[in-house]
């Protein structure tokens, strides 16, 4: 059994992109076709790369990282380490920034749990005091 082939409104679609965003991939290099009677080709392992690429993309990785990152990969299993160290910076900054977001969450819910307590208990604190009470609680 070979593998699907997709032209390039088929590849979007199935991707959830617009012809103009698989486009742009490749002209950026980050995507690679197969030209057949004319028409761009994609099959199975494109849509995995594209999708890991889009992965890089949500990660944060800029244009260039991607490039880079691509750069490496074409040149094969010599640049694995390399591509592994990218891979590691990212994820450190990734963690940090979930820290700050979780940090963030706290906040958010704690204000939520200050204003129904004020609603449904005449609560007369301000939010910092609150805040330190339910730290304790903890």
């Amino acid at each position: 059994m070979g593998t699907r082939q997709y032209h390039v409104g088929k590849f979007a679609k199935l991707l959830g992109v617009t012809t103009y965003t698989v486009r742009y991939y490749e002209q950026e290099g980050l995507l690679q076709f197969n030209k057949v009677n004319n028409q761009r080709i994609y099959d199975d392992q494109d849509v995995l790369w594209f999708q890991f690429l889009q992965h890089l993309k949500g990660a944060g990785f800029s244009l260039a990282e991607m490039k880079q990152y691509v750069k490496l990969r074409v040149q094969g299993d010599s640049t694995i380490a390399q591509r592994e160290t990218l891979l590691r910076e990212k994820q450190a900054e990734l963690k940090k920034e979930i820290k700050q977001k979780q940090t963030h969450l706290a906040v958010v819910k704690d204000k939520i749990n200050f204003y129904q307590l004020k609603q449904t208990k005449n609560y007369n604190g301000d939010f910092a005091t609150f805040r330190q009470h339910e730290k304790k609680s903890e």
